[in-house]
């Protein structure tokens, strides 16, 4: 996973005080996941893209379905956080 053996919650180098971008990154991800969660009848309801999902499978299947893609964004971000997935890197 990462080099040296490090997972994503612990710090780049003991003592230095800064954490890894993977878990800052990873622990945004999931917060905006989660905000979205809670969100998701007011997405449904107010946005262009909400309301094309609305006429396509009804309003209680339409907020089911924004609800799953916010809860995904929510765990992609946590499994990065904890170091189980790691960001692409192009080297």
């Amino acid at each position: 996973m990462n080099s040296g053996g490090q997972t994503g919650l612990r710090l780049q180098r003991e003592g230095s005080g800064v954490i890894s971008q993977e878990l800052a990154m990873g622990v945004a991800v999931a917060a905006v996941g989660l905000y979205f969660t809670g969100r998701a009848p007011w997405i449904v309801a107010e946005t262009r893209k909400g309301r094309w999902l609305k006429e396509r499978l009804g309003e209680a299947h339409a907020i089911q379905f924004v609800r799953f893609v916010a809860i995904t964004f929510t765990l992609l971000g946590l499994l990065l956080a904890s170091g189980i997935i790691e960001p692409l890197r192009w080297e």
